[in-house]
């Protein structure tokens, strides 16, 4: 076996690049933005990222590791631009994704997806923020009435449940009285 060979084999084959690069477009797919005309900033990083520690007989899936790299990439963005909303950075990519589409961010900005954070628009910025939803629904606080504590037993419940005209107790009563008879 020559060096080409060898150095061939260390690379993911063409089937495992193709599952990978499905695996992205689907993943920007859900933000509304078409990875294949962004490939050069939404695939090919992925890509070479993953490809730079697989090894053909670790066991690892290399389209699982270079989806693994771009929501790493996407939780960081997002965490950084929506820092005041996130309650939890791991809510990042869901709250992100939900503000992205909000914000009309598909038609308006969909060159702005992972672009480096310093180039990107204050109006894609503000719009990003404002949209952003909240984790937790906001505290409206209203009056409460009062409620009487009532006690309760589970015979008191039985009662409450029969007829009010009495017949079915009548009967109750009846056959236990014959039958101690």
């Amino acid at each position: 076996m020559n060096d080409n060979s060898a150095s061939f084999q260390d690379h993911p084959s063409l089937d495992d690049r193709q599952a990978a690069e499905r695996k992205l477009c689907r993943l920007f797919k859900s933000f509304g933005v078409d990875a294949l005309a962004r490939s050069d900033r939404l695939i090919t990083p992925y890509l070479d990222r993953a490809a730079a520690f697989w090894r053909p007989h670790s066991g690892a899936d290399f389209a699982a590791l270079a989806l693994e790299e771009a929501k790493a990439d996407l939780e960081t963005w997002f965490a950084a631009l929506l820092a005041g909303k996130l309650e939890d950075r791991t809510d990042a990519i869901m709250t992100g994704r939900a503000a992205y589409l909000l914000c009309n961010g598909t038609t308006k900005w969909a060159d702005q997806l992972l672009a480096p954070l310093g180039s990107l628009p204050e109006a894609f910025v503000d719009a990003l923020i404002d949209h952003a939803p909240s984790a937790v629904p906001p505290s409206d606080l209203g009056e409460m009435h009062h409620q009487p504590y009532e006690a309760w037993s589970p015979a008191s419940s039985v009662l409450r449940a029969l007829p009010a005209n009495g017949g079915l107790m009548q009967g109750l009563t009846g056959f236990l009285r014959r039958d101690a008879a």
